[in-house]
């Protein structure tokens, strides 16, 4: 064969390789969603303090290929309040896993669904696109 060809085959190679999204690397943009997500309805006056948890999971029993659940602490630099949330995704690998796409279904807070169930929007059209907004931003970084 001729030397260009394998020149072309290790390039591609190497492209391919070097493309790939990982497990690990896709649960870590969900976090940075979710916790956008939460940012946006957490009470007023606090914040994220810590992250004490991060658990994934692929539920076969509600909407979403992938939850994400975070045990954390709000705080409003006084207060600190242990919580639990989760935040549920649709998301798809491209071929060979080249490329990566996610979007929030759902965030379940304080005992409240923002977002979606079973294909219909919950909250507020306005609500629910400042979800899909903030969430897209925190996912592409």
């Amino acid at each position: 064969m001729k030397p260009h060809f394998y020149v072309f085959l290790s390039l591609s190679a190497v492209l391919l390789l070097s493309g790939c999204v990982s497990r690990e690397q896709a649960d870590a943009k969900l976090v940075n969603g979710c916790k956008a997500a939460i940012g946006i309805f957490i009470e007023n006056g606090f914040s994220i303090k810590e992250i004490k948890k991060t658990e994934f999971s692929t539920p076969d029993t509600i909407d979403g290929d992938r939850t994400v659940t975070l045990q954390l602490v709000e705080s409003d630099d006084w207060y600190n309040n242990d919580k639990t949330y989760s935040c549920n995704f649709i998301e798809q690998f491209g071929f060979m896993q080249m490329n990566y796409t996610a979007e929030i279904y759902q965030l379940n807070m304080n005992d409240k669904i923002y977002g979606k169930k079973d294909g219909q929007i919950l909250t507020s059209l306005k609500d629910w696109l400042k979800i899909t907004d903030t969430v897209g931003q925190a996912l592409d970084q």
